[in-house]
C-alpha cells in the first residue's frame, strides 16, 4: 500500500520550506511596493537567479548589469549552482517558490477534481524540450534589447511583483492558477528556462536517486508518483534533466533499499530529509558569504519602478542594438 503524499516527514518539511520561500518572495515583493518615492525595497528582479542569466549578454559586451539587476543576482545564481552541483535538482524541488506554488495548486486540483489532466505521451515527448526554446528566445532577446525582456511575460514576476500593470499580468496569474490546477508542474515540465539550466547542470550532480535492480519489485509506484513523469522504475540512476529531487519516488517505494539517495558509493543511503535540509543550508551559506564579502548589491529601491538600477544601461529605442546609445546611470 502506497503512503499518502502528505504524511511522510520529508514531504511535510519540504512543504514548510517551500512555504518559507514563498513567504520570503511575497515579503520582498510587497516591500518593493511600499508607498512613498524611493521608500520601497529592491525590485523582485534583483533576487531572481535568472536575472543573472539575462544580464550575461550585457555583461559580456561591457555594458554592465541590465536594469533592476545587480550582483545579488549573481550571488543567488552561484548559490543555485552550488546546490545543483552537490544535490542535483534539489533547488527546484525544495527551494523554488514558484515550484512550491505549483505543488500546492496540484494538490488542490487533485482534492477538488479528484484528478489532473495528463498531456498525451507523444505530445509530452516533444513539449518536455520546449523550455530550451524558451531559454534561447529569452537570452537572444535580452541580448538584443539589453534589458529584462522576459519580465512582461514572466509568471513568477507577475505573481510576486504585486503590481499588475497590464492585462497580460492578470492573464499570467490567472493562467498560472488554472494550468497549475489542471496539470501537475506544467511550468516546470514544459516552459521554465531556469529549470532547463538546472536540469543540464544537475546531470553532473553528486547525489542522485539510484535504483537497486535486485531489490526492485517492478511495482511502478515510483514512476506513478513522480510529478515530472520520469520512468524511475526503468532507470538505474535517475539523471533525467527534469528530476527535482523531491524524493516522492523514494517515499512511495514499498521495498526498503530499492530506491535510495546516494553519491554512488556502495552501500550508501542518504535520508531524503537530510538532503533537503542540506540544500537549504548550502543555499543560504552561499548567500551569506556573498553578503559578508560585500558582493551583494541589488537594484535600487523605488516606488513603482520609476527609478532604474544604479548599474543599469539605457538603450535608445530609436536605434538598433549595434548602434545603440548607451549611457550608464550614475
Amino acid at each position: 500500500m502506497l503512503r499518502s503524499r502528505a504524511t511522510s516527514l520529508p514531504k511535510i518539511v519540504r512543504t514548510v520550506v517551500q512555504l518559507g520561500f514563498v513567504g520570503l518572495m511575497a515579503w520582498l515583493g510587497l516591500r518593493h511596493q511600499f508607498p512613498g518615492t524611493g521608500a520601497g525595497g529592491a525590485p523582485i528582479d534583483s533576487f531572481c537567479p535568472f536575472g543573472a542569466v539575462e544580464s550575461l549578454p550585457s555583461l559580456m559586451d561591457g555594458f554592465g548589469f541590465i536594469r533592476k539587476t545587480g550582483t545579488s543576482n549573481l550571488v543567488v545564481l552561484a548559490a543555485l549552482g552550488a546546490v545543483t552541483v552537490g544535490l542535483s535538482g534539489a533547488f527546484c524541488g525544495w527551494l523554488c517558490p514558484f515550484g512550491g506554488l505549483q505543488d500546492w495548486l496540484s494538490a488542490i486540483g487533485r482534492r477538488v477534481f479528484g484528478m489532473q489532466l495528463r498531456v498525451p505521451e507523444r505530445v509530452h515527448a516533444y513539449l518536455r524540450h520546449a523550455r530550451w526554446v524558451v531559454l534561447g528566445v529569452i537570452v537572444l532577446m535580452s541580448w538584443r534589447v539589453l534589458g529584462l525582456w522576459f519580465a512582461d511575460y514572466d509568471p513568477f514576476r507577475a505573481l510576486f511583483h504585486f503590481k499588475f500593470e497590464s492585462t497580460l499580468a492578470y492573464g499570467l496569474v490567472i493562467g498560472t492558477v488554472l494550468v497549475g490546477l489542471a496539470v501537475e508542474r506544467a511550468w516546470c515540465l514544459y516552459l521554465c528556462p531556469l529549470g532547463a539550466l538546472v536540469g543540464l547542470l544537475g546531470k553532473f550532480g553528486l547525489v542522485k536517486v539510484r535504483r537497486a535492480e535486485d531489490a526492485c519489485t517492478d511495482c511502478g509506484a515510483c514512476t506513478s508518483r513522480c510529478p515530472m513523469r520520469i520512468p524511475v522504475e526503468r532507470l538505474d540512476v535517475v539523471s533525467d534533466q527534469h528530476c527535482t529531487m523531491c524524493t516522492d519516488c523514494v517515499d512511495a517505494c514499498p521495498k526498503p533499499g530499492a530506491l535510495v539517495l546516494s553519491t554512488g558509493v556502495k552501500g550508501e543511503s542518504l535520508r531524503p530529509l537530510a538532503v533537503g535540509i542540506a540544500a537549504v543550508l548550502l543555499f543560504f551559506a552561499i548567500i551569506g558569504t556573498g553578503w559578508t564579502l560585500g558582493f551583494w548589491q541589488t537594484g535600487r529601491g523605488c516606488a513603482g519602478c520609476s527609478l532604474e538600477s544604479p548599474t543599469a544601461v539605457v538603450v535608445s529605442p530609436q536605434t538598433t542594438r549595434a548602434g545603440a546609445v548607451v549611457a550608464r546611470l550614475e
